[in-house]
């Protein structure tokens, strides 16, 4: 009874909360400074406790920087699936443009240089009466030039020199006999003339200005439909239509082929590889799954992220984001923006202002916006960012004689059926199939593929679990220290609530302690003594 009654009172004020606190906490080294009865442990308990606040602090500065470096691990991992959805092929005919195209077409034969003459006919052969011109080292070197020697000083052009110096291997090669003998071999370089050379890719540029001229939907026209480059879907084998090659434009014949993802656009001068005619070209495929972590892990998009600005070709083509597709259009945009007008090659609409290539102040310009992507000085690589998920397709690519002799008869009489030019340059022509037909093979060579994926280093249950390791290791709190703690708040706020309360029933004012004291003096009659009792047990305070 007599313990009971010391501690209410103790209870009954904030000093003894907190010291009832500190006695009762299961929080280490708190309840040995309370029970200390010397001074010099209490302060060696004091400072043990402040220590392993310090340290807590300092480990717990530490975790919250870890976790706000938002790092991630990649984990990667085979995985089976019996089915997996076949990419995207996209062909495209090494020549872009027809030879056909130019007998109705007479401004694009005017950009080649080819006038129309009388009775021109077409045989058939791709000429069609036009005369194909010598290509830039061979349009103006004489068979009786003599090219330049090398000097003994260094004031010569060193590409010049290069090209026209004669070299001289030697090798030794064994006669029947067994005999060595020495041989050498020399080789002399033509003459190449560059300035005449950039001719090519200045034929190219105003093919390019013609076409990009004409609305998107009729530069089809010019070249080759899939109807006429796909002859059996099931088995894809193409024709390629080799006789309307023009030679200023595509030196080689074939078809370049890039597999990529069903929702991803997809850029053949960058990517993808070639198949010639004559041959077939298996390509084995292996699926590489890749996903990375959103924000704020990392700066990866979505579709759904992704804008006109990131990607001008999703209104035309329904393609998703890409960061290919990105800096493409990043590029397109900066032109656009530095030169006022649109890349010959991102041109898709009619109300867009064509670059120009033969004006040198739009060449200059657009050299300009290319030196600075190039440099990083344009945004693209700050908002053209990884896509968050990606499927990539590796390529084992290998090729075989097509067709051998015993199968050329079959595919002979199944070309036949398809049309009667096709027949018509069959019966012509004996190596029509290996110059004009392609068969490509695409497979998984697997269904296992690869999973590469991102994940969270530190996430939040990795930051809660560490936190609590080191408040228990340090200062050896719980979770039960801190349901004694929120006890302890508890207390407090109802010990206020209960002073405010008090504080609030004995408030009065100084007029109204006057007349209740006059009162209980002068009209009860009642002894000074009781009068201050009295007065106490209705709640006035009373001053001695």
């Amino acid at each position: 009874m007599t313990d009971n009654k010391l501690e209410t009172p103790i209870r009954g004020t904030f000093c003894g909360l907190v010291q009832n606190q500190m006695s009762n906490t299961t929080a280490h080294g708190v309840p040995r400074i309370e029970s200390s009865t010397n001074l010099l442990r209490r302060l060696y308990w004091v400072v043990v406790f402040l220590g392993g606040v310090s340290l807590f602090l300092w480990q717990c500065s530490t975790i919250i920087s870890k976790f706000y470096d938002r790092e991630t691990t990649v984990n990667i991992d085979m995985k089976f699936k019996p089915m997996l959805s076949f990419p995207a092929v996209t062909i495209c005919n090494l020549n872009p443009v027809k030879v056909s195209a130019l007998l109705h077409d007479q401004n694009l034969r005017d950009v080649f240089g080819y006038p129309k003459s009388e009775g021109e006919s077409d045989d058939g052969s791709g000429e069609s009466g036009i005369k194909r011109r010598k290509r830039g080292g061979e349009a103006s070197q004489s068979p009786d030039a003599t090219p330049p020697t090398l000097q003994d000083n260094s004031t010569a052009n060193p590409i010049e020199a290069i090209t026209n110096k004669e070299f001289t291997m030697p090798y030794k090669a064994t006669t029947d006999t067994g005999t060595t003998a020495d041989y050498s071999r020399n080789w002399e370089s033509k003459h190449v003339a560059f300035n005449e050379k950039r001719e090519g890719f200045k034929l190219r540029e105003k093919v390019q200005n013609y076409m990009a001229s004409k609305d998107y939907e009729d530069r089809s026209a010019y070249g080759h439909s899939l109807n006429d480059l796909l002859f059996d879907c099931l088995n894809l084998e193409l024709y390629i239509e080799e006789k309307e090659y023009i030679s200023d434009l595509q030196e080689s014949s074939g078809v370049r082929i890039v597999i990529h993802d069903q929702n991803e656009m997809p850029f053949p001068e960058d990517d993808g590889f070639m198949a010639a005619p004559g041959f077939l070209t298996s390509v084995g495929l292996r699926m590489i799954k890749v996903t990375r972590q959103p924000d704020p892990y990392s700066t990866c998009k979505t579709d759904a992220d992704a804008d006109a600005t990131t990607n001008i070709f999703s209104e035309l083509f329904s393609t998703g984001y890409t960061r290919k597709a990105c800096e493409k259009s990043c590029f397109s945009w900066a032109v656009t923006e530095h030169c006022m007008c649109t890349d010959i090659i991102y041109k898709y609409h009619s109300y867009e202002t064509v670059c120009n290539s033969t004006d040198p102040d739009i060449v200059e310009c657009q050299e300009m916006v290319s030196l600075l992507n190039d440099n990083g000085e344009l945004s693209c690589n700050v908002t053209c960012a990884q896509p968050c998920e990606q499927r990539l397709y590796e390529a084992t690519v290998s090729n075989v004689v097509w067709p051998n002799e015993q199968y050329k008869s079959a595919l002979t009489e199944e070309l036949f059926k398809f049309s009667d030019d096709v027949k018509q340059k069959l019966n012509d022509n004996n190596n029509f199939i290996s110059e004009n037909m392609v068969k490509i093979d695409i497979y998984y060579n697997e269904l296992n593929y690869e999973y590469i994926q991102e994940q969270i280093a530190y996430d939040n249950g990795d930051v809660v679990s560490d936190l609590g390791g080191q408040v228990g290791l340090w200062l050896g709190v719980s979770v039960i220290t801190c349901c004694e703690f929120i006890e302890f708040m508890i207390d407090v706020c109802i010990l206020l609530w209960k002073k405010l309360t008090k504080a609030s029933n004995l408030k009065v004012t100084p007029s109204k302690l006057k007349e209740t004291k006059g009162f209980s003096e002068e009209k009860s009659g009642m002894p000074k003594e009781f009068q201050m009792v009295n007065t106490t047990a209705y709640g006035y305070p009373v001053t001695h």
